[in-house]
């Protein structure tokens, strides 16, 4: 899904997995790997009306190509995305996860600055 994110919603070329069709030679600039470290979807049902709840925490890792095999920037990404139904369906379950995962992809993007073919984790505003 943050492969599909960058390019669609970013306009970055991205690929998904290692050996993809379509990477300039060489490989890419920068590796993006991560983990969920959790991932939460809560359903309340109150009768007629269910109350479903999303939460997402991710780690994600920018290795970039031009620097050495140690130098890793790390963030930690978490949402919560929330929201009610009148009718029970299954299909309709996915929405707040959807949401709470682009809400976190944003957080990403906003949380990095590129340097020519680099990615770099922002400064945090309090060490300004």
């Amino acid at each position: 899904m943050l492969a599909t994110y960058l390019v669609r919603e970013q306009g970055w070329q991205a690929w998904f997995g290692k050996a993809s069709a379509g990477q300039p030679e060489g490989g890419p600039d920068v590796v993006l790997s991560g983990r969920i470290l959790e991932c939460r979807l809560e359903v309340r049902d109150w009768g007629l009306v269910w109350m479903v709840t999303a939460r997402v925490e991710l780690t994600v890792e920018i290795k970039n190509k031009s620097t050495t095999e140690t130098e890793r920037d790390q963030i930690i990404l978490t949402g919560t995305a929330s929201d009610w139904f009148l009718h029970h369906g299954p299909a309709r379950l996915g929405s707040p996860l959807t949401d709470v995962l682009l809400q976190t992809f944003r957080e990403l993007v906003g949380g990095i600055v590129v340097e020519g073919t680099m990615l770099r984790k922002a400064p945090s505003p309090s060490s300004s």
